[in-house]
């Protein structure tokens, strides 16, 4: 049986969730102890756990058009609805289990709303939204937009048959995701049940990060609670989630290539220089993203 050097964690911080029973948006990072993660320099998660009488959550979330350039976002639903629309002609509704991709390349216009799963109304809301940094040479793209419903998302159930990892993005074993990828990233979602830990061996260079959504684990004979970001090494080594004893947890684990060009990010624009990013106000403003 082969063992692999444990990775280090370098760093970690928690953040600062809100009381349940009320609305709560969190910018996971970038924060005090992690301004990037491979090409992921953006992760917010929208949060209500408490239905209301009725049956649906109260909270709704709505952003008004507004433009993106230079990245690629990806908004994947835990729990919930998000409705898209964007101006290169994309109007799509997505329900819990679903991810919506879009590279917003040379520029677009996107509106989003986010809301409870009228199909799922006790599960709440919580949606995460990742921005993922393209590299320079792609920056110029036409945008693009990708919907998956939950069961286009690959699968795996892990060794105790109650377990499993869904591959968001990237690539797990021979279990790859369908959505283009302009450098080396994943994106992995786990349900792990008490007593069946779950270990990953990453290579040299990567940068990698867990989050914990709910309940708390032992990562690498670290224990950590519910809201934590854990920092990785770049160097060679194993990743081991020990869950609970009592209760399943769920957990975010990503990383990528690190980006090695440099990012100036402005509001809604990830580029390679501030000229760049006065650019791109510059071609919303003269109305070269389109409209929806």
């Amino acid at each position: 049986m082969l063992h692999y050097k444990l990775k280090k964690i370098i760093a970690s911080a928690k953040s600062h969730y809100t009381d349940p029973e009320r609305n709560s948006f969190i910018r996971v990072f970038p924060n005090v102890v992690a301004k990037a993660v491979g090409p992921f320099v953006a992760l917010d998660h929208y949060y209500f756990s408490t239905p209301a009488e009725n049956g649906a959550p109260a909270r709704v979330y709505v952003k008004e058009a507004h433009p993106h350039r230079g990245f690629i976002q990806l908004t994947y639903i835990i729990a919930g609805m998000v409705e898209h629309a964007d101006s290169i002609g994309n109007r799509s509704k997505l329900f819990s289990g679903g991810e919506h991709w879009m590279n917003t390349g040379s520029g677009v216009l996107h509106e989003e709303k986010i809301s409870g799963d009228p199909q799922q109304p006790e599960s709440g809301i919580s949606v995460l939204q990742f921005w993922i940094n393209l590299p320079s040479f792609y920056k110029d793209l036409d945008p693009d937009y990708y919907a998956l419903h939950a069961d286009a998302i690959p699968i795996m159930p892990l060794n105790d048959g109650l377990s499993w990892i869904k591959v968001i993005c990237g690539g797990y074993e021979t279990t790859k995701s369908a959505l283009p990828s302009y450098s080396f990233h994943f994106l992995y979602h786990l349900h792990l049940e008490p007593g069946n830990p779950f270990s990953l061996v990453l290579a040299a260079g990567l940068e990698s990060a867990v989050l914990l959504l709910n309940g708390g684990a032992v990562i690498n004979n670290v224990g950590f609670d519910r809201g934590e970001l854990i920092l990785f090494e770049s160097d060679s080594g194993e990743i081991v989630i020990e869950p609970g004893r009592k209760a399943p947890v769920d957990i975010l684990l990503y990383g990528g290539e690190p980006y090695n060009e440099a990012i100036v990010i402005d509001a809604s624009f990830v580029m390679n220089t501030q000229h760049e990013i006065t650019q791109a106000y510059n071609d919303y403003y003269d109305g070269k993203y389109g409209e929806i």
